[in-house]
């Protein structure tokens, strides 16, 4: 049977995935991660945070610069207050400019970590940071800024829903409701770009048979994720640590 890549992102990605693939590309969608919005209802603490000193913005995903800044009391906020903003990710970084705003920094940061240090290295005393995301997030940002005494917000704005969707992004007890065969599981690269795609697949399995971790190859976009991989019993870890390096190494093992 025909080798495929297995992709996981969600349904929200798969219009801008799809333009990452060629047409001899065999890819197979089966979305393991949603996102539910959490309803932003009150921003006064927001806007009391940035009244104590210089503060800084911090996204780490377009999802987080989408649905907080959706919110037009907090937008007004960043315009009027915020000192400037950081981001991880060329999406991101685009999606700011979609709301007249900027990143500070134009090289390419492609890790929450990598980040850190960047700010690390620049950072004043004093200044503080906003961090809008996801309620579960695969970097403590706050813990991370905290153990260097710099004061941090949080600010959850949509929760990552685990498993297997359909085409209307209602859930589905397996893949195999999608229409994917297990041969095709087995036989696939399986592509994840975060840790929670990673658990959205072990819940999308018709079973908890460790045959769904012994057969398929699993590759991560980067090294939180890759540790998250670390059930399979194939597993490797994208040169570039973004979409386009996952889908290369998918490639690179579907062709040898």
């Amino acid at each position: 049977m025909q080798k495929h890549m297995i992709w996981t992102r969600g349904l929200k990605d798969w219009t801008y995935d799809q333009k990452l693939f060629s047409k001899s590309d065999r890819v197979v969608h089966l979305p393991c991660v949603n996102l539910k919005k959490i309803v932003i209802r009150d921003v006064k603490d927001i806007a009391d945070f940035f009244t104590l000193g210089a503060t800084y913005a911090i996204f780490t995903s377009v999802n987080g610069v989408e649905l907080c800044l959706q919110n037009s009391e907090i937008l007004h906020i960043f315009r009027s207050k915020c000192q400037g903003i950081y981001t991880v990710g060329e999406k991101a970084r685009r999606a700011l400019e979609q709301y007249q705003l900027q990143d500070l920094h134009k090289g390419s940061r492609d890790y929450a970590q990598e980040l850190g240090q960047n700010i690390l290295e620049s950072a004043q005393v004093g200044q503080q940071f906003f961090l809008p995301g996801a309620a579960e997030r695969a970097f403590d940002f706050e813990k991370f800024l905290q153990g260097y005494s710099y004061r941090s917000l949080s600010l959850n704005c949509y929760k990552t829903l685990k498993g297997a969707f359909g085409k209307n992004g209602q859930a589905v007890s397996s893949f195999l409701d999608l229409g994917i065969s297990s041969e095709i599981i087995e036989n696939g690269v399986l592509c994840f770009a975060s840790p929670s795609a990673v658990i959205g697949y072990h819940n999308a399995c018709p079973s908890r048979d460790s045959i769904w971790k012994q057969k398929p190859i699993a590759v991560a976009i980067g090294k939180t994720t890759y540790a998250s991989c670390r059930d399979f019993s194939q597993r490797h870890l994208a040169s570039t640590p973004n979409l386009q390096g996952l889908v290369a190494a998918a490639r690179e093992i579907l062709d040898s």
